[in-house]
């Protein structure tokens, strides 16, 4: 993960990161199922973490994930995103 992580005071690049990489899971049932376990896993954890930064009412936190959806997979090149 510290691949993943950007420095204070440096500025992120996203061109210096492979769009294709999956980390540590490979493309298969396999690593996809792994993948499922560990973030139903983190996602509890994050649920907690996010509890105590609420309770403590002084600071705050903005967590983006997302996925990326292949144009193939909706069915239709060049599709935006679904709704």
């Amino acid at each position: 993960m510290k691949d993943y992580r950007v420095k204070p005071g440096h500025a992120l690049v996203l061109s210096r990161f492979d769009a294709d990489d999956s980390g540590d899971y490979k493309k298969t049932d396999q690593g996809k199922e792994k993948a499922k376990a560990i973030t139903a896993e983190l996602t509890g954890r994050i649920g907690e973490l996010q509890e105590r930064l609420y309770a403590n009412g002084t600071r705050s936190l903005l967590i983006v994930l997302q996925e990326w959806i292949p144009a193939a997979r909706m069915g239709r090149s060049g599709a935006s995103c679904p709704g």
